[in-house]
This record gives structure tokens, C-alpha cells and sequence, in this order.
């Protein structure tokens, strides 16, 4: 049944206004002052009335103010985005030897903010013991292939995705592959949990406010971004099943 054309037109007009500056319920019972800014691929972005940015899987919100963020970005839920995919490399006059093929990863949305050839600003995150902020240079990293991993405990094929990059780690290590990860719960002790649970070898940085997601453009989750020896981004996402693949193509002898 067709909806009075007045109420169309109301909705029309008074959309805006509900989502300027709101309260938004999250179904734990949390309450966020804060403006819509975007919902793309599962996840919300809010921009808090204090200042500062919220990304949030739009299961954590109650189901009203789920129907009313589905209603503003109608396009929201589709998770098959245009990305900015590696640069293929040229075909020689011969077949390419298969450990020799650059990989790519068609079909993630990657990052919004970076690409492929960009430098990563430096990863924002709270230091456990006293929970002020930090800040860790990538440059650190320089010299060996750096694979940023960004999870959180409530999106299951993050932690998925995160166990098998665990299973690769020691032939990833072992050939020049250093792993960091990107934590990005609201609750420390949730990600504390789970972070001991998962046993990887690697560190992963807490960031509740989501600042290095934020800074650069995360839009889905995992996410696997794969740096260069020089710093560059060699892959806005790169899944664990071609690490193996990259580690061959990025640490090979170039001719």
C-alpha cells in the first residue's frame, strides 16, 4: 500500500533534520550524540557531537535506528564496490611463471582515502597500561614487506581471516613479511580477551576511536593492507590466501 503523498513529502523534508544531530540507541543499551555521516558496507560513520568519528557496524544499532540509517544511504548495504585494484603487470611475449605473478584482489572495497602508490600516515593508538594516545611511524617497518591488518571481535570473518594469516606467519616471517594489526573494539577488555585467545604471534594495536581507520578511509572489514620495502601501498587489501603469492613477487630479484 502507497504511502499519502503528504507523509512522502514530510519524510522527505524532515529526514534531514532527524539525522543532523541525534541520539543514536545501540542494542547494549549505549547512547552516541553524534551526526550520520556515511553507511557503506555494513558499517556507520558517525560524526560525535565533541568532536571525533565513530565507526560502527549498523548491527550494533537498535532496529529503529537501523531502519532509519538503511532509509538515508538506501545504497548502503551493497559490499561490491569499485576499489583502485594493483597495477597488473605487463604480460611478456612468454607465459609468466606463476610464483612470479603479481597478486590482485578484485572485488574488496578497499581503502577510500588511500591506493595504491600512496604513503600511510603514521598508526594512532592507545597505550594498554595508561590509555593515552600513541602514535607508531610505519617507517620503522622500512625494508621488509608490511602487512596492517584491521579487525575487530564482532566482525567474525576479520577474526577468520586473522587465523589464517597466523598459520602463514612463520613462512611470512621467515621470508621478510613483518605483520601488525589494527584493533578496533570500543571495549578494551573485549579486545583483551580476544587478543589472548587468538595467540598470534604478532602486535596488534588497540584504536577505539577508530583514528587510524578513519585516517586512512577504511570502508570493510578485514581488511589487509600490504606495504612495500620503501613504505608504499602495494595493496589496498590483499586476502591471506595470496600472502604466500606476494611475499614471492615482492622479494624476488627484479630483472
Amino acid at each position: 500500500m502507497l504511502k499519502p503523498m503528504w507523509k512522502v513529502t514530510l519524510a522527505v523534508f524532515l529526514l534531514p533534520l532527524m539525522l543532523a544531530a541525534r541520539t543514536w540507541e545501540l542494542r547494549d543499551g549505549t547512547k552516541l550524540e553524534a551526526e550520520l555521516a556515511s553507511y557503506q558496507n555494513g558499517m556507520v560513520i558517525l560524526l560525535k557531537d565533541k568532536g571525533g568519528k565513530a565507526m560502527l557496524s549498523i548491527a550494533k544499532f537498535s532496529s529503529a535506528d537501523q531502519a532509519l540509517i538503511r532509509e538515508a544511504y538506501p545504497e548502503g548495504d551493497k559490499t561490491s564496490t569499485p576499489r583502485t585494484s594493483m597495477p597488473v603487470k605487463p604480460k611478456p611475449a612468454v607465459s609468466t611463471p606463476a610464483q612470479e605473478r603479481k597478486p590482485t584482489s578484485p572485488g574488496h572495497p578497499g581503502l577510500s582515502k588511500l591506493n595504491v602508490g600512496s604513503v600511510p600516515p603514521q598508526v594512532t593508538w592507545r597505550i594498554p597500561s595508561t590509555m593515552e594516545l600513541s602514535e607508531t611511524d610505519l617507517a620503522k617497518y622500512h625494508g621488509k614487506l608490511l602487512l596492517v591488518q584491521f579487525w575487530a571481535t564482532w566482525v567474525p570473518e576479520s577474526l577468520t581471516e586473522m587465523q589464517k594469516i597466523a598459520q602463514l606467519y612463520p613462512r611470512l616471517s621467515a621470508g621478510g613479511m613483518e605483520v601488525i594489526g589494527v584493533n578496533m573494539d570500543t571495549s578494551w577488555a573485549t579486545f583483551d580477551r580476544q587478543n589472548k585467545k587468538l595467540e598470534k604471534p604478532w602486535h596488534s594495536f588497540y584504536d577505539p576511536e577508530r583514528v587510524t581507520a578513519e585516517d586512512w578511509g577504511l570502508v570493510a572489514l578485514p581488511t589487509n593492507v600490504l606495504i612495500d620495502q620503501n613504505g608504499t601501498i602495494v595493496a589496498e587489501h590483499i586476502p591471506a590466501e595470496l600472502l604466500i603469492q606476494a611475499l614471492a613477487y615482492y622479494t624476488q630479484p627484479r630483472r
